[in-house]
């Protein structure tokens, strides 16, 4: 049976974590805040915030609106939305899999993905956009294959990680080319 100091002593320390929690959060809040005001101001024209101000409220100032209502408030909220998209799919990543420490390099997606980028790239001799579909395209596929292999389908002995060592051995007889290289993008020195 837990006695009353156990439950205060639990108690106070779900307070003093969300202070923490609320402290912290506040703070990069009011960080990420202040950088977008500087992403406003600043660029190779550094503006007064008087005239950011006047931009934002729909005066039309010569050079000033269109730098700040079609390049850098663009530019602003597209970033602070991509990393509030990619903060909230970390989240839910490691929510699904129950890991704090789990992400898509880690256990594969981002090795199948790069596996068939290079793939399109060198066989197949395309760029652009198709590139692009076939690395997402093989990237659910590898989501796919870790899901039914942790599921206990064991089918074959592969691994899937960063280093894209998804053999059972045949792929270095064929001399498959050095993932290192492609990973750094020193495109120059594979052959």
């Amino acid at each position: 049976m837990i006695n009353n100091n156990s439950v205060t002593f639990i108690m106070a320390g779900r307070r003093q974590r969300r202070r923490r929690w609320l402290l912290v959060t506040g703070l990069l809040t009011a960080l990420a805040c202040i950088l977008c005001c500087f992403m406003l101001l600043l660029g190779n024209t550094i503006y007064p915030v008087n005239e950011v101000l006047r931009a934002l409220s729909g005066e039309q100032i010569n050079g000033v609106s269109f730098a700040i209502n079609t390049i850098r408030l663009p530019r602003m909220l597209t970033g602070l939305i991509a990393g509030f998209a990619f903060g909230i799919a970390g989240n839910t990543f490691q929510t699904m899999l129950r890991n704090p420490l789990a992400s898509p390099d880690v256990i594969g997606i981002t090795a199948g993905s790069s596996a068939a980028a290079v793939f399109c790239i060198l066989i197949l001799h395309t760029s652009g956009a198709i590139v692009s579909i076939a690395s997402v395209i093989a990237g659910l596929i590898t989501v796919l294959l870790i899901y039914i292999f942790s599921r206990g389908l064991y089918l074959f002995n592969w691994t899937f990680n960063s280093n894209w060592d998804w053999y059972p051995g045949y792929a270095k007889r064929l001399n498959f080319l050095s993932s290192t290289c492609w990973r750094s993008a020193r495109y120059s020195r594979c052959t």
